[in-house]
């Protein structure tokens, strides 16, 4: 958008879509939905006693017990850093985050998914910032890992939009519009996505509803994502 290299267009299936996840000019619209959260081996630690709050990590067992990832943006770490501030404000959340480096948290790479793939294999018994709904791809392969809902759970979208001056820019159109639609976005569910449409369910309806969310647009991210990231490269350090 800053460079002008997309157009609005606002497709006529974009309607399903709520409007926190669209721009309201119709630059882009949501066609996944993401929700990052705690995951946990249900081998190595009991439902009850994961935590489900941000203090609940600070607990002393935990220290040395949890991953997260050092990859830049959102999906690493740093999106782990905008939760917290977008949660407790400035002053609370850096002193928050001051404490929680304290926990020896294990880093790796590979976002999200990685991490919840080092939970499935035993080699912690948290994982930071994994995606819900990652957890019914791993436990189909037969791990045993579920998520909690550490509110608010993170949330971003991936999103498409129509390029500028494209060579067949109707083409564009009627592919933004089957990706939208009720058999698009079904498609995409039974994909294991997070469909973005409102009549299309997740494949589990609790992965999509029922927590609070800190949704981050591309706006948001745009303007805040560099201090994110140099907050969490500090903590890493």
């Amino acid at each position: 958008m800053r460079a002008g290299l997309i157009e609005p267009y606002r497709a006529e299936n974009a309607q399903d879509i709520p409007d926190q996840y669209k721009d309201p000019d119709g630059f882009w619209t949501a066609q996944v939905l993401y929700f990052q959260t705690l995951g946990y081996n249900a081998e190595l630690v009991a439902r009850s006693e994961v935590p489900t709050t941000f203090a609940g990590l600070l607990a002393p067992k935990w220290r040395g017990k949890m991953v997260w990832s050092v990859d830049d943006g959102l999906t690493g770490g740093a999106g782990f850093v905008a939760n917290v501030l977008l949660t407790m404000g400035e002053q609370d959340g850096q002193a928050y985050l001051a404490a929680f480096k304290q926990q020896e948290i294990g880093a790796i790479r590979g976002g999200g998914n990685a991490v919840l793939k080092a939970v499935a294999a035993k080699r912690f018994p948290l994982g930071l910032q994994i995606f819900n709904h990652h957890t019914l791809i791993e436990r189909a392969k037969g791990a045993d890992v579920d998520w909690v809902k550490l509110e608010p759970l993170l949330g971003f979208s991936n999103n498409i939009g129509l390029l500028k001056d494209a060579p067949h820019p109707n083409a564009g159109k009627v592919l933004i519009n089957f990706i939208l639609s009720t058999e698009g976005q079904t498609t995409l569910r039974n994909a294991h996505h997070l469909p973005a449409s409102s009549k299309v369910e997740a494949p589990d309806p609790s992965l999509k509803t029922g927590f609070r969310v800190n949704f981050i647009s591309p706006a948001i991210a745009m303007r805040h994502m560099a201090r994110w990231q140099s907050i969490f490269d500090e903590l890493v350090r």
